[in-house]
């Protein structure tokens, strides 16, 4: 759009909302139009971003803190009113944004207002000095001042009355006028006084003030100042006589001729003459000095603008006075100051003409030049009227400025527009400058040539965009150059647009039938059968990067002749045509032998129909044998051929990997996937010289030969170097060796030894600064091999560190401290502490820096700065000594690190940044530290403190030197961190280390228990108490704490208790399991007695563990696991752990394979053992058993008020610093409002790739590398195997967790590659270093990274927005989500809807079964909604596992008093807690429910609440059962989750073990998590499994929980098809099922499936289910605050219910709600119907 909104054309506002809300109303026409929304997006967000920038204009021009700041305090009175006005007419018009409005008109009546307030006060001050002064110039100057302010008071009032309207008094124009009237009665009537008492000199001074009052006369109405000193004046000079009264007369008349006359007359005259000539001379003294007074004050008063009657009076006065001079000059008391006089005045106009300059020069710079032009013509008419009084430098600047207006106008705006690129439009549109341009181009001409120019340049360049479009391969009418013209073009006037819209359409139509030509050049090429034709066709296309896709179709095209040809072959063959069918072959084998090498896929045909000649003939030769020969003859051709076979397939493999080793010894420039076939080549051929032995076949000599080949052309390089060590040629060499180096995986350890190898030679024979200007060299390299090698090899580590040294050192301490940010800071203390700090360190550098330094006495010194200090619980020493001492002890340590690394320093000789190659600490580090132990803070205390600092910017080392001060000062430091990656990395552990640290601070928990039972031995004498320092907590990234692997969860360890005699027990227990064992005959086995008899203290332990197995060896099949590396292992997400074990199901799942052969018996003796709980640790209570919590984490800032909440009321951590970027800003480019985009599934994958395909190409049109993270493997592989990628598939590489690490270093050393396009799972998003070596991608606006997922927290979304613009480098980020992904946070596609159009979204607020609060919130951007609703989620799941917190919190106290006991030697409690703690199932379960989630995305609370209430439930379950003196033990429960048939069959259903116990459920849940989902759900699919299970063994009940009804029988076929009946086949859902048949098989059974909807659209189905099978059906508002609770009570009511049976059902049920259920208990079970009670019991 191109209307004007400034604050000019408010009256313009209403017009255009009209056309804005029009043009929202036709966002229904998307289905006819589907490009309108982005063109009514793009309207609304320039309506928007218009408004802000006018709004955030007005806000920073009316400033109080810039009117604070202001000498002379002023109001833009116009501005302010036009800014009122515009505001209000925004207001009334109820745009979008009203809010921002309403806060930016609050802001500026407070400003009107205060601006009011303060110059009253002034205007009151002055006033009182007036009436008080003797001082003539202080008076003038107050006068001055009061003046200038009741005249701007007079002209607000008239002139802007809505600013008026806010100053804090409506009459103060008024009341000035009253005082003024006052005191000019008040002056009167002294002057009266002073008259009548012959006071002259005291009159002569009141008369001096009214005549400087008179200068307000103009604000009065009735008598005025200059009244009453005419009136005095006349009786002061009669009063001193009548001498001078022609004298005076002449003296008002100017008339000074007259006056020299009169006076020359008096003074040559007698003594009375003489005294008269005295008397006279006093007047004239006074009326020159009035005159000089009165100019010198028009000149001062002359504002923002220049009077021109004010000039003219100002020069007829100067004039007088030279006049003055001229005549009179004897007679004067002070004749020079009329020459200062004059010089004064012409001083003050030149400083006002120079301030009016200023501003006009301001005007041409922003283009204003109807302003300027007005202005120039104004200063010009003032610079005539001076005439000799404008002094020659304002003569100059005047035409000064008009050559630099014809400069701006020429030249700077004309090569604007000329070099702008046209996608810069958007923020400068022509249209602005045009329609500038338009106002002025009749008054200079210099408008007109400047327009035609522009014009010119514009059309120009548009021109050329089309050009583009047109040479652009491969061809597409839609390509980046015609989207680049569609998006800027609508930013030209209208006859310009018009135009260039012609020539888009004759260049798109050019375009459509180049790709028609194209299309027949194929067609005609391919149906030539012309092989060499199309082999040369698409050789021209391969050498094309941007040809591709036609590379592409010209294979598919190839692909399917010789499909066509293979079935001519065989059919040939199938009618024994052997002669047509050897032409075809021949065919075939002209297409292998000329496009082998460009079409791989060839090979597979062509070795089919091969190997299927090879069987022809065998059969043929078979039965000619069997037919001619005798029987006796023995024939082995069959192995001939296989081994002929076996060794054609080598040859082939070592041809193709040395003709790609000959192209490299040629000096070939291979492409990326020439390198990729010769790794593949390669590697295969060592896996054959390993695995296979081939006869007559060398393959130690082929692989030797290709070795060779590539080192024979390494040492062709290497000799190149040393005979021609010019600059340029040894850059270009070893760029050729590490090109192999990072390409050919094998390769890459001996070519970077040989790159080593030659740079040490280099160095050897180099001065340092030649060696620094070869790393300057490689580091410019613009395809990123030279700089590789500067940042991979440690000879140029010095080098390396120069450049980052010089890339920060800009932002030094002050850069710092003025952007910290945080609390208690005191930036004048830590500035003091930090110069203490940096003068130390300064001086043991300069003390101690030579090469052959000895630091054994500087480290003997930093041990002793603290002394001998001790902590202690009761007293911690952290005086004002210790803090005092802190900058000297950070000074040491940070010098000896210096120091201790200052090789490349002494290396660096000779060159002028020498410094730079020292390793030194960062202000912004050094600041951290002071900060975390609360060094230059208000109160200077160690407290729980957190730093926020950027992704590579130094953590580690401000967490080890932080440590290191702690630990001198006999503080016991911890470092903590989630990930074992950064653990293996930085020398700290994971809070599983952590855990096992504390727990075995006095001796090896674990051993001690392991021993105490097989040794029956007290080993807790062995356990020594620790002199224990107090302790302190580091943190390393604030999300540990709110991990899914911490906040809510505990860590149990456990002891592997190993002897023969339990082996033999076990194994009784497996060979005998079908035996229905019992405890008691077990018991009286000579097994159990041999572990009676060695373990008579521990046997009941062994008893629990007996009952355990019994119950597990039966049902050991219930549960997934796979068998693979030797292992027993469980899929979670999309991997298998090996860490796992459920309970011993898992012990016996080990015997079963092991029977079946897939288990050595080494793997089964390692893993049979009675294994011993001993404890249970909640995480959540590890921290809290430290004095202080200290951590450094990049994502502080991004913490929601809920994570803020348990950080601070938690674990009191209030103390928070943002310490800014060492890079200086951050240049990421993320836009909330454009890079967030949300797709269906139809359309999702498309999204992607088109996003791809519009970033790679950077503004310089060069290519970019993408990064695209995925949340999972499964979706990743998803996308990568999708046809939306088909086109680009040979530039995407993808990266998951399970590769090897030296592909995961070689895939992300190549992801910041141009042009390179990388898949990752989001592991990778989080402290992965994606370092950018190609300066093509760096200046091309730097990598891009795609989110394809939404962050459930927002600190793991910077993390990984943080894998681009890194230190200070460009980059860019968006996101594309799946709408049906994020139904886990509870948002529809209805929500996306209203927020798009602008309208508000309703938010649950509270909740109870009964009512609902909800809100309606309007958002902004989709990015606001999206960030609430995670923080919404997140708060809800904190909420529940703060439940589990608690429960987690009286186990933790538990095994906290075990290990007491254990390290007191209390062996009677120790052995109580272990067989309380590893209490086993008793006798066999009379209830076994089978419980059917929903595990699609709008899941997410059902599972998370599921997992922290399955505990709850066992605990009241068994409490009931005991109180009705019942087995507690009779029940068992097994958890299954559903989904729908867009997920695969892994993932289509997923159901624990059957568990008599919580702990396994709970952990089976946390490997669960929502996906998928498809309107009505897989339900069939969970009666299946329900009934599978029952088949296995009798199950009693099913309890369902969903939000929607069952698939019919039509949804059943058609979401099968999504995957095809193939795909399902070879499953376990091979067979269609409907939930009408499963629920009759459960019927037939007597089994009851209790039926709770989440959803009212489930309601029916769900009533239909359970009245049927006898069951119940009930709400659960599993989404409400009392959610947990409902299902709590759900769930076990149905299982008591169950236990209890027709007998005893009812009143366990009744009483469990006495002594559980809460006041909606009935509420409840109003909501919920049951068909018969008793039934529910069958």
């Amino acid at each position: 759009m191109s209307t004007n909104l400034d604050l000019d054309y408010s009256h313009e506002l209403e017009h255009v909302l009209k056309r804005l809300f029009d043009l929202n109303d036709m966002k229904q026409l998307t289905n006819i139009l589907p490009t309108i929304n982005e063109h009514i997006e793009e309207a609304n967000s320039w309506f928007q971003n218009t408004t802000n920038h006018i709004f955030e204009s007005i806000h920073s021009t009316f400033s109080l803190e810039r009117l604070k700041q202001q000498e002379y305090k002023s109001l833009d009175s116009v501005k302010a009113e036009k800014a009122f006005n515009y505001l209000n007419a925004c207001k009334d018009a109820f745009i979008p944004n009203r809010n921002d409005c309403l806060t930016v008109i609050d802001h500026l009546e407070t400003f009107v207002k205060n601006f009011s307030d303060f110059i009253q006060k002034e205007m009151e001050t002055f006033f009182d000095i007036i009436k008080k002064s003797l001082d003539t110039n202080e008076i003038l100057d107050k006068v001055r001042i009061l003046s200038s302010r009741i005249q701007e008071i007079s002209d607000i009032e008239k002139a802007s009355p809505r600013v008026f309207s806010h100053f804090s008094k409506g009459t103060i124009f008024q009341d000035w006028q009253t005082e003024l009237s006052s005191y000019c009665s008040e002056l009167a009537t002294e002057m009266a006084r002073l008259c009548a008492t012959q006071r002259t000199e005291a009159l002569n001074t009141k008369l001096s003030t009214a005549k400087t009052l008179s200068k307000l006369d103009k604000f009065l109405e009735s008598s005025k100042f200059i009244d009453i000193y005419n009136e005095y004046q006349k009786l002061f000079f009669s009063q001193t006589n009548d001498i001078g009264q022609q004298v005076i007369d002449a003296i008002k008349n100017f008339d000074y001729e007259g006056v020299a006359v009169k006076m020359m007359t008096l003074k040559s005259s007698d003594e009375v003459g003489k005294h008269f000539y005295a008397e006279a001379k006093r007047p004239l003294n006074t009326g020159l000095e009035q005159l000089i007074e009165e100019t010198e004050n028009l000149a001062i008063m002359i504002g923002s603008t220049i009077p021109r009657e004010d000039i003219k009076l100002i020069v007829n006065n100067l004039k007088r006075m030279e006049r003055a001079k001229q005549f009179i000059e004897k007679h004067l008391d002070a004749p020079h100051k009329i020459d200062e006089s004059i010089q004064n005045v012409k001083s003050i106009i030149e400083e006002r003409i120079k301030r009016h300059l200023v501003v006009v020069k301001a005007l041409i710079d922003n283009h204003n030049f109807s302003e300027a032009d007005r202005k120039i013509e104004s200063i010009t008419v003032v610079r005539n009227l001076l005439g000799k009084y404008c002094t020659k430098e304002i003569f100059d600047e005047i035409e000064n400025l008009t050559e630099y207006q014809n400069n701006v106008v020429l030249t700077k705006v004309v090569t604007k527009y000329s070099k702008m690129d046209i996608s810069g439009y958007t923020l400068n549109p022509p249209t602005d400058i045009f329609e500038r341009f338009g106002q002025v181009n009749q008054t200079n001409p210099i408008y007109n040539q400047a327009l035609n120019e522009i014009r010119e340049k514009i059309l120009a360049k548009f021109r050329e965009e089309l050009d583009k479009a047109k040479s652009s391969q491969p061809p597409n009418s839609e390509n980046i150059h015609i989207r680049k013209f569609e998006s800027a073009v609508k930013y030209l006037p209208e006859a310009m647009r018009n135009a260039l819209e012609v020539e888009l359409k004759h260049c798109k139509d050019d375009i459509v039938q180049l790709i028609r030509d194209n299309e027949i050049k194929l067609n005609n090429a391919c149906s030539s059968g012309d092989v060499r034709n199309i082999k040369s066709i698409l050789l021209e296309y391969e050498n094309a990067q941007e040809l591709q896709s036609f590379a592409n179709k010209v294979k598919a095209l190839v692909l399917t002749q010789i499909k066509e040809i293979v079935e001519k072959i065989n059919g040939n063959f199938e009618r024994y045509e052997i002669r047509e069918a050897f032409t075809h072959v021949k065919k075939l084998y002209n297409y292998k032998i000329e496009l082998e090498e460009l079409i791989t896929d060839i090979d597979r045909p062509y070795s089919e129909v091969r190997l299927r000649i090879i069987k022809i003939f065998d059969d043929a030769y078979l039965s000619f044998t069997n037919r001619f020969l005798s029987a006796q003859v023995s024939i082995g051709e069959n192995e001939s051929v296989a081994a002929v076979e076996k060794k054609s397939k080598i040859r082939t493999i070592y041809s193709n990997c040395e003709k790609l080793a000959s192209k490299i010894s040629q000096d070939y420039l291979l492409a990326r996937g020439e390198y990729d076939n010769f790794n593949l080549y390669y590697c295969n051929l060592l896996s054959i010289r390993q695995e296979i032995k081939v006869i007559h076949l060398d393959i130690q000599c082929s692989i030797e030969n290709i070795e060779g080949m590539l080192f024979d052309k390494v040492q062709i390089w290497e000799a190149s170097i040393q005979s021609d060590p010019r600059l340029q040629n040894v850059v270009s060499n070893l760029k050729n060796i590490k090109q192999i180096a990072n390409n050919i995986i094998s390769f890459r350890v001996r070519m970077n030894e040989r790159i080593d190898h030659i740079l040490t030679i280099y160095k050897s024979r180099h001065d340092a600064k030649a060696f620094a200007k070869l790393g300057a060299a490689l580091n410019q390299d613009r395809d990123g091999f030279g700089q590789s090698i500067v940042s991979e090899h440690e000879l140029f580590h010095g080098f390396s560190l120069s450049l980052f040294n010089e890339k920060t050192k800009r932002h030094n301490i002050e850069y710092v401290l003025n952007n910290l940010k945080g609390t208690d800071i005191d930036t004048t203390r830590l500035r003091r502490r930090y110069d203490s700090f940096f003068s130390i360190y300064a001086k043991i550098i300069r003390e101690n820096l030579h090469p052959d330094m000895k630091l054994d006495q500087l480290i003997s010194d930093t041990k002793l700065i603290l002394g001998n200090i001790r902590q202690n619980s009761d007293t911690i020493t952290w005086d004002a000594d210790v803090r005092g001492q802190i900058p000297k002890l950070a000074a040491h340590i940070f010098a000896l690190w210096t120091l201790l690394q200052a090789d490349h320093y002494f290396e660096a000789e000779g060159l002028d940044d020498r410094d730079n190659y020292l390793i030194q600490p960062h202000a912004a580090q050094v600041i951290s530290i002071f900060r975390l132990l609360g060094i230059g803070d208000h109160n200077e205390k160690l407290m729980n403190h957190l730093v926020q600092i950027g992704t590579g910017e130094g953590k580690s080392i401000v967490l080890a030197v932080t440590a290191m001060i702690l630990a001198l000062a006999d503080f016991d430091v911890n470092c903590a961190c989630f990930s074992e990656y950064l653990a293996s990395h930085i020398h700290y552990g994971t809070f599983n280390i952590l855990c096992e640290g504390i727990i075995n601070e006095n001796g090896d928990i674990r051993q001690l228990v392991e021993k105490l039972i097989s040794n029956s031995k007290d080993e807790t004498r062995n356990m020594h108490s620790k002199n224990k320092r107090l302790k302190i907590l580091f943190i390393d990234e604030v999300d540990v704490f709110f991990s899914r692997d911490f906040y809510g969860n505990v860590y149990t360890p456990s002891a592997s208790w190993k002897d023969t005699t339990l082996k033999s027990l076990v194994k009784f227990i497996w060979t005998h399991r079908s035996s229905d064992l019992s405890l008691s005959e077990i018991q009286s086995t000579p097994e159990y007695k041999a572990c009676q008899e060695k373990f008579p203290n521990w046997i009941l332990l062994i008893d629990e563990a007996i009952n355990d197995m019994i119950a597990d060896v039966h049902s050991f099949q219930s549960h997934d696991y796979v068998v693979k590396n030797d292992k027993i292992g469980y899929i979670e997400q999309d991997n298998i752990v090996y860490n796992v074990i459920y309970g011993y199901k898992t012990l016996f799942a080990y015997y079963h394979e092991h029977e079946q052969g897939n288990i050595s018996t080494e793997s089964l003796h390692d893993n049979i053992s009675i294994r011993i709980k001993w404890g249970s640790f909640s995480y959540a209570e590890i921290p809290l058993q430290f004095e202080y919590i200290m951590g450094v984490t990049g994502t502080l800032e991004t913490l929601s008020d809920p994570e803020k909440k348990v950080i601070n009321n938690n674990y009191k951590i209030v103390q928070n610093t943002f310490v800014p970027s060492v890079f200086g800003k951050n240049n990421l480019r993320f836009i909330e409002k454009d890079d967030i985009i949300i797709e269906n599934s139809d359309d999702y994958f498309n999204r992607i790739k088109r996003e791809i395909d519009d970033r790679i190409t950077g503004k310089n049109s060069e290519k970019r590398a993408i990064l695209v993270f995925f949340e999972s493997k499964a979706k990743l592989m998803q996308f990568y195997q999708s046809s939306a990628l088909e086109s680009i598939k040979d530039s995407v590489v993808y990266l998951t967790e399970d590769a090897s690490l030296q592909e995961k270093e070689t895939i992300i050393n190549r992801a910041t590659v141009s042009g390179q396009i990388t898949l990752f799972t989001r592991t990778f998003g989080r402290g992965t270093d994606f370092i950018c070596h190609d300066q093509m991608v760096a200046t091309n606006g730097g990598t891009h990274v795609i989110q394809t997922f939404l962050s459930e927290e927002s600190s793991e979304e910077k993390q990984i927005k943080g894998r681009t613009a890194r230190q200070g480098d460009q980059g860019s980020y968006c996101m594309i989500l799946l709408d049906h992904e994020l139904e886990k946070f509870h948002i529809d596609k209805s929500h996306i809807d209203d927020i798009l159009k602008g309208k508000g979204v309703i938010n649950r607020m509270a909740s109870t079964i009964t009512d609902t609060l909800r809100i309606t919130k309007t958002y902004h951007t989709l990015y606001d909604f999206l960030h609430d609703r995670r923080t919404d989620l997140f708060k809800t799941q904190y909420e529940e596992n703060m439940k589990y917190v608690e429960q987690a919190k009286e186990k933790h106290l538990s095994s906290q008093k075990f290990l007491s006991s254990l390290r007191s030697g209390e062996i009677n409690s120790v052995r109580e807690f272990l067989i309380k703690e590893n209490r086993g199932v008793a006798g066999r379960s009379c209830s076994r429910t089978v419980c059917l989630m929903d595990a699609t995305g709008s899941m997410t609370h059902l599972l998370h609440k599921c997992k922290n209430t399955v505990g709850i439930m066992f605990e009241r379950t068994s409490e009931i059962l005991k109180d009705h003196k019942m087995d507690s033990n009779s029940f068992q429960l097994q958890f299954a989750a559903y989904r729908n048939y867009n997920s695969k069959e892994d993932k289509l259903l997923q159901s624990s073990p059957w568990e008599t116990k919580p702990h396994n459920l709970r952990a089976f849940m946390n490997t669960i998590g929502v996906e998928g989902g498809w309107v009505n759900e897989a339900i069939e699919i969970g009666l299946w499994h329900a009934n599978q299970e029952h088949e296995r063994e009798p199950i009693t009940q099913v309890i369902l929980i969903g939000d929607a009804p069952p698939n019919s029988l039509e949804e059943v076929a058609t979401k099968r098809g999504k995957f095809g009946k193939k795909y399902w086949k070879n499953t376990r859902f091979a067979k269609e099922t409907y939930y009408e048949q499963e629920l009759g098989k459960l019927m037939t059974n007597n089994i009851s499936v209790h039926a709770f909807y989440v959803e009212k659209r489930a309601e029916e189905k769900f009533h239909e289910i359970a009245t049927r099978t006898g069951g119940r059906c009930a709400m659960l508002d599993i989404n409400s605050s009392l959610g947990s609770d409902m299902l709590t009570n759900l769930v076990t009511e149905e299982i008591l219910n169950n236990i209890g049976g027709l007998s005893k059902g009812k009143d366990l049920v009744t009483a469990y709600r006495k002594k559980f259920s809460k006041s909606y208990a009935s509420t409840a079970e109003s909501n919920s119907t049951r068909s018969d009670l008793s039934s529910t019991s069958r």
